[in-house]
């Protein structure tokens, strides 16, 4: 005697086997986002000089660096005689230069973007003085 056997049962239960291995309704996921972003400092800022005895000059410049452990402002000039003196106002940062060509003249913490005052006070220079800034980050 021969039986005949059904595919189909096999396949329905195949079927409704499957069901519980979808997605829930509730399911849930993370995912993180990272970026490296390179340190930028920049100023735009021209030379400044000031001529002659008790000379001021007052100008701005603009900072950007995007470093949040800050940066050091250092001015770059002639060197300068012994009986020289020019001062230097860098927004709230008061400093004399000195005598070799290069002086530091402020200390930013974190990240800055914008104008910043600066004033020359040039006394008792025997020459023209120019002065560059720039931004070292730390």
């Amino acid at each position: 005697m021969r039986y005949k056997v059904s595919a189909l049962p096999a396949v329905v239960a195949l079927a409704c086997a499957a069901q519980p291995a979808m997605a829930a309704d509730k399911s849930s996921g993370s995912y993180q986002v990272s970026a490296r972003i390179p340190v930028s400092c920049n100023i735009d800022t021209r030379s400044i000089i000031a001529q002659g005895s008790a000379s001021v000059v007052s100008g701005t410049v603009f900072e950007a660096c995007n470093t949040n452990s800050g940066f050091q402002v250092i001015a770059t000039h002639r060197s300068l005689g012994e009986d020289e003196r020019v001062q230097v106002r860098y927004g709230s940062d008061f400093s004399e230069l000195n005598q070799t060509g290069v002086s530091y003249v402020g200390q930013r913490w974190g990240a800055r973007f914008g104008p910043v005052p600066v004033q020359i006070d040039a006394r008792q220079v025997d020459a023209p003085i120019a002065i560059s800034f720039s931004l070292i980050a730390v």
